[in-house]
């Protein structure tokens, strides 16, 4: 499915001129403790009533495909350990959400990925790596963990 960018955007994308513009990742973490909102720019940016803190980090988007699930690789760098900290108290994966934005317009988002979470998170002492993908629908239990069908509980099936 192709993406629908704004005209400003596509100029960008098609200009000879290096200095067009400037294309910024927005990256929110939210987990039960609490939101990480980071930007991989030299200073802080506001969208749409949302700070994004200047954080040096690095996506690997994945191809336009119906044929398979996106994954996204993700590098953080770990300057202050806060995001470490952060990611230690979760205890289930964090969800993640990509917006990608021209430094012009941050308020217009050009690209969006919200359906994503945090898996094999890996840290050293400089960096943290980590994949992020959405939930495996297609292998999931039905109705639910726990759940089965009993005539108590659906009696219009038996």
């Amino acid at each position: 499915m192709a993406r629908q960018l704004s005209n400003e955007a596509k100029n960008s994308l098609f200009s000879i001129n290096a200095n067009a513009e400037v294309w910024l990742v927005l990256l929110s973490l939210r987990g039960s403790t609490g939101v990480f909102n980071v930007v991989n720019n030299n200073e802080d940016i506001e969208s749409n009533g949302t700070t994004y803190y200047a954080y040096p980090f690095d996506i690997a988007l994945p191809p336009d495909s119906l044929q398979k699930q996106p994954t996204v690789s993700l590098r953080i760098d770990n300057v202050d350990q806060s995001l470490t900290d952060w990611i230690r108290r979760e205890f289930d994966p964090p969800t993640v959400e990509l917006k990608i934005v021209l430094a012009s317009d941050p308020d217009k988002v050009e690209i969006s990925l919200d359906f994503l979470k945090l898996v094999n998170a890996n840290w050293d002492a400089f960096t943290i790596t980590g994949t992020l993908q959405v939930d495996d629908v297609f292998n999931a239990a039905f109705p639910s963990v726990g759940q089965t069908y009993t005539p108590p509980q659906f009696p219009g099936l038996f």
